[in-house]
C-alpha cells in the first residue's frame, strides 16, 4: 500500500486542478472524483463512505498521471475513454472531438424542425458518432448515415453506433452522396481559424476536427455548396458554428438560395445553430 488515502489523494488532486487554473472552481472537486473513481472503479459513494482506504502504489501511480496530463489540458473523455452526450455513454479517443454539451443544442434543434416521418438524413463529419447516435434514439423511422473523412475517426464511431446499423461512410463531408438522395444534412464541423487563442488549450484533440481554412469558414462554404446539390427540395441543413460566426454563416447560407429559418443560442446564451432550407429549385 501507499500509505496515502482516499482522502489524501482527492485533496493533492482538487488542490493541484485549483492551482493550475486548469477548470472552473465549482468543477475541481468534481473532476478529481470522477478520475479517482475510474482508477479505483469504485462508485462515488465508496469515496465518501471509505475515505481512509488507502490506495495501491500502482493506483496513486495512475491517479497522479491521469491528474497531471489534465493538468496539461487534455480532456477528461480522453483520459476515461468515454463521454456522456445526449441518452449515451460514448467511447472517446484522441481520433475524435471530446463532444461538447453546447452540441447537444444542434440534436434538440434536428428534433424541433424535423417532423418522425420517415427521412433521409446524414450527420456530415460525424467523429465519434454522437450526433447519429443521439438522432437514431429519437428519430428511428429515420435512415440516417454519418460520414468522415478520417478512417480513425470512423472507428470510433463504428464502436458507437454499431448496435444502431447507421452506415458510415469514408467521404469529405457529402462528396459521396447522389444527387437529391438527403432530406436532411446536419454537421458541426471545424469552424476554428488557424490563430484562434483557444487552440493552445485544445493541443491534444485532432486539428483537423477544429480549424478550418477561410478565417474559420471554409468547412461551411464546401458543405452549403454541395448542400444544394445532394438535398432533396425544401431539405433542411442544420449547423453548429462558433460564437461569432452567426451571421458571416447565414450570408453563405442566402448566397446559397437557402431560407434561413432560425438561429439558436445555446444554453450558455452564446449563439450556436442555424437551421436553414434549400428552395424548391436547384
Amino acid at each position: 500500500m501507499s500509505g496515502v488515502s482516499i482522502q489524501s489523494a482527492l485533496k493533492e488532486a482538487t488542490t493541484r486542478l485549483f492551482r493550475s487554473n486548469c477548470s472552473q472552481v465549482d468543477v475541481d472537486d468534481y473532476e478529481a472524483r470522477l478520475l479517482l473513481k475510474f482508477v479505483l472503479n469504485v462508485s462515488g459513494a465508496h469515496l465518501i463512505t471509505d475515505p481512509n482506504q488507502n490506495l495501491t502504489f500502482n493506483q496513486l501511480s495512475r491517479y497522479r498521471s491521469l491528474i497531471e496530463r489534465r493538468l496539461d489540458h487534455e480532456p477528461l473523455a480522453y483520459l476515461t475513454g468515454q463521454r456522456g452526450f445526449w441518452r449515451r455513454d460514448l467511447k472517446i479517443t484522441s481520433y475524435v472531438l471530446d463532444p461538447r454539451p453546447d452540441t447537444e443544442t444542434l440534436v434538440q434543434a434536428c428534433l424541433d424542425h424535423i417532423d418522425d416521418a420517415p427521412r433521409m438524413v446524414l450527420d456530415a463529419g460525424t467523429g465519434s458518432g454522437a450526433i447519429a447516435g443521439a438522432l437514431i434514439d429519437e428519430r428511428p423511422a429515420w435512415k440516417i448515415f454519418a460520414s468522415d473523412l478520417s478512417g480513425d475517426a470512423l472507428k470510433v464511431a463504428r464502436e458507437n453506433l454499431s448496435a444502431s446499423q447507421i452506415p458510415l461512410v469514408r467521404t469529405d463531408w457529402t462528396v459521396a452522396f447522389a444527387s437529391q438522395s438527403l432530406d436532411a444534412i446536419v454537421s458541426n464541423p471545424p469552424y476554428l481559424a488557424n490563430n484562434d487563442p483557444h487552440l493552445g488549450t485544445l493541443r491534444h484533440e485532432p486539428r483537423m476536427a477544429l480549424v478550418a481554412d477561410q478565417h474559420g469558414l471554409g468547412a461551411f462554404v464546401q458543405i452549403i455548396k454541395d448542400a444544394r446539390r445532394v438535398l432533396r427540395p425544401m431539405g433542411w441543413l442544420i449547423v453548429e458554428h462558433g460564437h461569432t460566426q452567426r451571421d458571416a454563416v447565414g450570408q453563405l447560407l442566402r448566397e446559397a438560395n437557402f431560407q434561413v429559418i432560425h438561429c439558436i443560442d445555446d444554453l450558455a446564451g452564446n449563439p450556436r445553430v442555424v437551421v436553414a432550407r434549400c428552395g424548391s429549385q436547384i
